[in-house]
């Protein structure tokens, strides 16, 4: 596996991922994403609504069924 060379300053906002697809959350409250070598903020994820959070365990059930 090769290395990248080139590393983003930052990532931006990062949606969730429900059903396949991104999807922007209606949450405005993020929690920062942390370069642990640094400590520098290189992006950012919201903490989703419990709404979200329903949709996406939904979403993962229906994608394996018994």
């Amino acid at each position: 596996m090769a290395m990248r060379t080139e590393v983003k300053q930052h990532y931006g906002r990062t949606p969730n991922y429900i059903g396949g697809e991104s999807v922007a959350s209606a949450s405005e409250v993020l929690l920062d994403i942390e370069n642990p070598a640094t400590g520098e903020i290189i992006g950012e994820v919201p903490l989703s609504t419990p709404r979200e959070v329903d949709e996406a365990v939904g979403a993962a059930v229906a994608a394996f069924p018994e």
